[in-house]
């Protein structure tokens, strides 16, 4: 690949703009589906172990519930004595 290909192919990469909670989650769980369905086939294929399939997707759902939860938890005010 030419230089300016490259380069131009990095920028094409970078993160252009802060997204919306709602565009995050949205992308997340996609990202999950398609795991899903690639794990599945990798662990048959023998590319991934089922072990590391299943905590590479347990680490995603925690990080969407996470997310998810995000500003739905009160934060106790703190009183000076």
């Amino acid at each position: 690949m030419p230089l300016s290909d490259a380069v131009m192919e990095d920028k094409l990469m970078e993160a252009k703009s802060i997204r919306s909670k709602q565009e995050a989650l949205d992308e997340l769980n996609r990202e999950f589906n398609i795991r899903r369905r690639c794990f599945a086939r990798w662990v048959v294929d023998g590319r991934l172990s089922a072990t590391d399939a299943q905590d590479r997707l347990d680490r995603l759902a925690s990080a969407i519930d996470m997310l998810v939860s995000v500003g739905e938890v009160a934060v106790p005010v703190r009183v000076s004595p």
